[in-house]
Formats: C-alpha cells, structure tokens, sequence
C-alpha cells in the first residue's frame, strides 16, 4: 500500500502525460478514502525551466542543447523562457535530428 503523507508529482512534456499522473493519484485517493474525493495539490511548484536556469548560472553555463519531444524542441515556450527570462543561449537540433530524438523518446 502506498504512503500518501507526502508526494512529488512531475508532469509531463505536455497535458496528456501530466493527466495520466493526476488521474493515477486521484484513482489512489478514490480507493483510499471510497467515493469521490478532491486529491489535495497545495503543494508548491517547481517550473522546471527556473530550476534549470538557476543551476546553469549557478555552474556558469550560459549556452545549452535542448532536447525533447519534437513539440518541446519545434515550439518556442522552454526555449524562449531561457532566452528571455535567464539569458541562456538555446541551441535546438535541426527538423531531421528532432525526427530522430522524438522516435526514440
């Protein structure tokens, strides 16, 4: 039986698998309490970019290679975010290699 005093919850690269995350959690809420409950998520955050952004000034990196499904590397949103918020160079694989990387993710 699961312990659920305290939990981490990661979400995914997009709203499908960060979904199948909260509804494995609230499924184990259901069978532990019986009936519908709310699965309480006032739990802090973590932005994964700022987390990322605040090591890699931390180990003065400023210039990086992105990689991910091919919706994290084509869309601008992470990358973006690392340009603008923590001025960190963001280089991204070309259309052929985010092919590639994709596939194997």
């Amino acid at each position: 039986m699961w312990s659920w005093e305290a939990i981490g919850l990661i979400g995914g690269m997009s709203w499908g698998s960060t979904a199948s995350y909260y509804k494995l959690v609230n499924q184990g809420n259901k069978h532990r309490l019986g009936g519908l409950h709310s699965t309480n998520i006032s739990t802090p955050f973590l932005h994964i970019e700022n987390a990322t952004a605040q090591q890699l000034h931390q180990d003065n990196i400023t210039k990086v290679g992105l990689s991910g499904t091919r919706f994290t590397m084509k869309q601008d949103f992470y990358k973006n975010r690392l340009i603008n918020n923590f001025n960190i160079d963001v280089i991204v694989p070309d259309s052929d290699q985010q092919t590639i990387i994709h596939d194997v993710i």
